[in-house]
């Protein structure tokens, strides 16, 4: 998911918030300081790169200058829920997983406000499903997505992105599936629900459909290496022969390699599938092993398993 897209909206609309009630005096001058804060963070993130490696790389300083000054408006006043929600969200753009949740679990158990504790819910959700504890973030979020209210279009949009894409983790794709045509119903087809949707038919063996889908990406954000990466991995690792075609793979994997760059290991293993696909196991060997050394440790032992079995000339199917 685009998260330099919902960081930004998220520190514009909570700074927007604290800075009338300061104005209206439901809340003291500090908090209202404390929105002022964040949407001089929103408009920083909108003029930061496009995407969220770059992000981050520009951003670790003045997140963690940030993180101190909101813990320092929690310990004067630990029932101020505002303060929590943004430590939450600069402790999750700063991939602080178990951090984050906790603070969003604060704002959970402090605030009466439904709005404020839907986006909660919805954060931690987010985290929980970096963390690959997607049961959890299934639990958590549900209640945002299910409630008579529904949330505000914005939090429930991302809502329903966040629970589709657990429910994927988990392997209920008609579920899943539900939520992107939800989520589409109720505002724009973007990117980041298309690539959802896609992974969802691609669950349910629904080939076809998910191609047009992972297209559909490539119109939407051509600058985006998921959705060629994804149309290259249906052409070169389909079990259906009628979708493969390996030229037409090796292109489209190429491009997702350009846009990813060197670090993009995802997307070079792709690449050495589509060699793979093409007959060429010298080539798919090469970036088998390229992709091997950018992986990050979990992913190793898989990715000497497909050199292998590129070395005895076997292309890779997907299940």
């Amino acid at each position: 998911m685009q998260v330099r897209r919902k960081v930004m909206w998220f520190f514009w609309f909570v700074g927007a918030i604290l800075i009338a009630a300061s104005w209206l005096r439901v809340v003291d001058v500090s908090t209202g300081w404390i929105g002022f804060g964040l949407t001089v963070l929103a408009s920083w993130v909108a003029r930061t790169g496009t995407g969220a490696r770059e992000l981050q790389e520009y951003s670790r300083p003045e997140l963690r200058q940030l993180v101190e000054t909101v813990s320092d408006e929690i310990e004067a006043d630990e029932s101020n829920a505002a303060a929590w929600l943004s430590r939450g969200q600069v402790h999750f753009q700063l991939q602080e997983w178990e951090l984050s949740i906790f603070d969003f679990s604060k704002v959970i158990e402090l605030t009466p406000e439904p709005s404020q504790a839907e986006m909660a819910r919805t954060w931690s959700a987010s985290a929980f499903q970096e963390l690959e504890r997607h049961d959890e973030a299934i639990a958590i979020v549900s209640p945002v997505i299910d409630s008579p209210a529904g949330g505000n279009d914005e939090n429930l949009r991302f809502a329903l992105e966040v629970r589709a894409g657990s429910l994927i983790g988990v392997e209920e794709f008609e579920e899943s599936l539900e939520d992107c045509e939800q989520r589409i119903r109720i505002g724009n087809r973007t990117a980041d629900v298309c690539l959802l949707q896609g992974q969802a038919l691609l669950g349910l063996k629904r080939y076809s459909e998910a191609m047009s889908v992972f297209e559909q990406v490539g119109r939407i954000s051509p600058m985006l290496a998921s959705g060629w990466h994804l149309q290259s991995d249906i052409k070169s690792t389909c079990p259906d022969a009628a979708m493969r075609n390996g030229s037409q793979a090796v292109s489209l994997s190429e491009r997702a390699c350009r846009l990813a760059g060197p670090d993009g290991w995802i997307c070079i293993a792709g690449l050495a599938n589509a060699w793979a696909e093409c007959g060429d196991f010298d080539k798919a060997v090469h970036f088998a092993e390229k992709a091997f050394e950018a992986a990050p440790e979990n992913e190793k032992e898989q990715r000497r398993e497909r050199i292998e079995q590129f070395r005895q000339g076997q292309p890779f199917r997907h299940p």
